[in-house]
């Protein structure tokens, strides 16, 4: 916990110094959401090149279908 609180500490430093401004619990959320998403459609598009496991049903496709 210790170390955590420091990289915080250093990062809001850096972005204070930079001007950048600091991401809130939200954007952290969404970061989170987007990489999810995005390791999901990855999935999706190796097995539909057939060169990936079956990443199971989608929300979107419905039921994926099993490459032989």
């Amino acid at each position: 916990m210790k170390t955590a609180t420091e990289l915080i500490e250093k990062d809001d430093a850096a972005r204070d110094i930079l001007g950048l401004l600091k991401p809130s619990l939200m954007d952290f959320k969404e970061i989170n959401l987007k990489q999810t998403l995005l390791q999901r459609d990855t999935q999706n598009i190796l097995f539909s090149l057939g060169i990936g496991d079956d990443p199971g049903p989608s929300v979107s496709a419905g039921k994926a279908t099993k490459r032989s």
